[in-house]
């Protein structure tokens, strides 16, 4: 600790030694008002390790600083060395600091929208606040009392008698003034949250290639959710959650294919409690289309499983580049006439067949008219041969069908 050591204590100094102040841009000044007749003819001064002396006022009993800029949150040092005439040349030494705490103390609690609640007449009320900080409730208009905090500003209060609905106002003033006012509802609530819907649910598919990986859409209408917890196979995992609409998500992905389990726990404001366990099947696969190489390939996560070679579309009928996926699976599909210029002159229908134009497999996508089918017309493979669609020799569609399920992310590259 510093302190200025002279034998003229009467000598005033603002800000005062330790004092913590609300402003961040302070006036600091040194005044010697019983040092009659007293002139101070020099003065250097050094605030925060820099020299301020061209910029502070002098008066014959000391000096007077308005910081041009904002000071930074924290401790600030001010060293003076001031000369002063008193019938004999009088050298002065001062050392002292000061905080500026511009920052308004936080009041923390397990709360959601300013609602605290609890499933009983009491609630047990838990928080904290800055560290030193006063601390005062006011209890549906009763006079207000104080709550003691720690060393590291964490409180704890028990207020009886609830009503269904209740006003609490709490307020902190920490050691620089500053001051935070905070309005709660305080209710009764005995019902547990809701799990409204989970993505996937129980024994549905996942894609791992999806950009949603896993959501659950929660709701809890009284005191709102407090906290959820996800675990996968048995184990906790990260999970991000959208306060405004009550959604958690898991988004890290996952690499194993085949079934997996999820847990789910939430957890209201009030302390009431739901649980929900399901499992879900994971599909790591994925399909890449290359135009150029005119050659399909299928991965399982990292691993390529498979590779086919393909005919696509001819210039005037171009395979659509883009992120598309599997909308549906048909085998021995019928073949329906688009009835457009280039099919003017075939069958309206053509039925189920190795001579089919669709082959003996059908993947359709979610670009319009796009499919992965089968073909007869194997000296297509590896030419732009076709009005859009992807082919594949029959025998290597048929093959390859069962591999694939309704959901599979296919990438068509140039």
């Amino acid at each position: 600790m510093w302190a200025y050591t002279i034998s003229y204590a009467t000598i005033d100094i603002t800000p005062n030694e330790q004092q913590i102040i609300a402003s961040d841009k302070p006036t600091i000044s040194v005044d010697w008002p019983y040092a009659l007749g007293a002139s101070l003819k020099k003065a250097r001064v050094i605030l925060d390790g820099r020299d301020i002396s061209k910029e502070i006022k002098i008066n014959n009993r000391g000096f007077i600083y308005k910081t041009p800029k904002k000071l930074s949150e924290g401790i600030h040092v001010i060293n003076a060395q001031l000369e002063y005439d008193l019938i004999f040349r009088k050298k002065v030494s001062l050392k002292w600091f000061f905080s500026t705490d511009t920052v308004a103390p936080k009041i923390v609690l397990n709360e959601r929208r300013n609602v605290l609640a609890s499933r009983t007449p009491t609630l047990n009320l838990k928080g904290y606040t800055e560290p030193l900080s006063e601390l005062t409730m006011e209890f549906n208009s009763n006079p207000p009392i104080v709550i003691d905090s720690n060393k590291r500003g964490v409180f704890a209060s028990s207020i009886k008698g609830l009503k269904k609905k209740n006003d609490l106002l709490l307020t902190s003033k920490d050691r620089a003034g500053n001051v935070t006012k905070r309005k709660l509802t305080v209710i009764i609530d005995t019902n547990p949250p809701i799990v409204k819907k989970v993505n996937p649910g129980n024994g549905k598919l996942l894609f791992s290639a999806d950009k949603e990986k896993l959501k659950a859409v929660l709701l809890d209408k009284e005191s709102g959710i407090s906290k959820a917890t996800l675990l996968i196979d048995g184990n906790a995992v990260k999970t991000r959650y959208n306060k405004e609409k009550d959604v958690l998500f898991y988004e890290e992905g996952f690499k194993k294919d085949g079934v997996h389990s999820a847990s789910l726990e939430v957890i209201d404001v009030a302390g009431n409690k739901v649980n929900k366990d399901w499992k879900f099947k994971v599909d790591t696969g994925k399909i890449i289309i290359d135009q150029s190489d005119f050659k399909l390939y299928h991965y399982k996560g990292v691993k390529l499983t498979h590779t086919l070679s393909v005919a696509v579309g001819m210039p005037a009928y171009a395979t659509p580049n883009g992120n598309w996926k599997i909308v549906r699976k048909k085998p021995m599909p019928a073949w329906y006439n688009p009835m457009k210029g280039w099919s003017s002159g075939m069958p309206r229908v053509i039925p189920p067949g190795p001579r089919n134009p669709l082959g003996l497999r059908a993947l359709y996508l979610d670009a319009s008219g796009i499919r992965i089918h089968g073909t007869s017309a194997y000296y297509s493979i590896g030419r732009r041969a076709s009005h859009g669609c992807i082919r594949v020799r029959n025998p290597e569609i048929v093959a390859f069908y069962p591999r694939v399920e309704v959901g599979t992310p296919v990438i068509i590259r140039p």
